[in-house]
Formats: C-alpha cells, sequence, structure tokens
C-alpha cells in the first residue's frame, strides 16, 4: 500500500471510532444531562495521537511522515498542545519533533501521565455504555479500529517493525483496555 492509502485506510477507521463515540455520546448524555458530547471525542484523539508518538519514538527517530499522519489523522484535538504546558521553551510542532527528539524524551513522560489522566475519564465514562450492552462488546469494536489506525502506521514508513506494534499494543492496554475493565468490574459487583 502508498503511503496515500495506508492513510486512507487509517482514517476510514479513525471515523469508525469516532462513530462509535457518538453513539455512546448518546447514551451518556440521555442520562446525564451536564454531559459534553465533546470530551469524548477529545480524549479519542488523546488516546489516537499519543498511541501513534509512542509508536513512532519505538525505533528512535521521529520522521516527518509520521508527524504528518499524527496531525492529520483527528479532528478535535491536537496533543501536541499538551506540550505547549511543558517547560521546555520550544515551539512544538509534529513535523519538528524529529529534530527536537533528544530533547522531547523526558517531556515524553510527563505528557504519558497527562494523556492517561484524561483517559482514565474516558474509560470509565464508556466502560459504564458498554457494561449496560452486554450483547454488544463496544471495547472489542474500538480496539479493533485502534488496531487498525496503528497497523497503518506502522508501515508509513515504508518498513513495518514488530516492536512499533507491540508499543501501540500496550499504550492501547495501558491506557484504555485495564481502566475500562475496572470500571466494567465495578458496575458488575
Amino acid at each position: 500500500m502508498t503511503q496515500q492509502e495506508l492513510f486512507n485506510c487509517a482514517t476510514e477507521s479513525y471515523q469508525k471510532a469516532r462513530g462509535l463515540v457518538s453513539k455512546m455520546n448518546e447514551v451518556v448524555a440521555s442520562v446525564r444531562k451536564d454531559f459534553n458530547p465533546k470530551a469524548g471525542y477529545l480524549k479519542l484523539d488523546i488516546i489516537v495521537q499519543y498511541m501513534l508518538l509512542e509508536t513512532a519514538l519505538a525505533d528512535g527517530k521521529f520522521l516527518p511522515i509520521e508527524g504528518e499522519f499524527i496531525d492529520k489523522i483527528t479532528d478535535s484535538f491536537d496533543v501536541i498542545n499538551l506540550f505547549k504546558d511543558v517547560p521546555q521553551g520550544m515551539n512544538w510542532k509534529w513535523f519538528a519533533l524529529n529534530r527536537n527528539y533528544s530533547h522531547i524524551k523526558d517531556t515524553i513522560v510527563r505528557l504519558r501521565s497527562m494523556a492517561q489522566e484524561q483517559m482514565q475519564d474516558f474509560a470509565s465514562m464508556f466502560a459504564l455504555v458498554d457494561a449496560a450492552f452486554e450483547d454488544y462488546d463496544i471495547l472489542g469494536e474500538m480496539l479493533g479500529y485502534l488496531g487498525e489506525i496503528a497497523g497503518c502506521f506502522t508501515r508509513i514508513d515504508g518498513s513495518h517493525d514488530e516492536r512499533e506494534v507491540e508499543i501501540a499494543t500496550a499504550v492501547v492496554t495501558e491506557f484504555l483496555t485495564k481502566p475500562w475493565l475496572a470500571m466494567m468490574d465495578k458496575v458488575k459487583k
């Protein structure tokens, strides 16, 4: 597949994930009048971009094509904005991360905790919806879409590095799957 075909495939999966979030937003909004449906989209974008950022850095380099992919894949939020809260004195742009790679390792650790906090809310909110629909595996569907996005991304640089796949899986497991399942267990008790 060409880079454009890989990006199109990932974008299609991202749009399906947004559609799933939209359905979950409707359910949550029907029971919580103070619910802001934009929150689900923002948190989806955080997990997608953070997953891709960690994946891109797995091989020790950050290529401009990876930055462009991460920049363009999402609609509601750009994780690069979280860098602005980190005092590094740098002008953060996706295309420039490859030039600043040696300076961002510590920043990525701090970004990880910020992103993880956001994902706790996302997982908790939507795990409740998932628990209410026992015959529909919402988590499984979301994981499928995220896996497709990551699979396309790991080949965008012309190679396929198994380490990148492992990193994407680890990020999704830690940020989404574990808190989601923990909340579902609480609901079932």
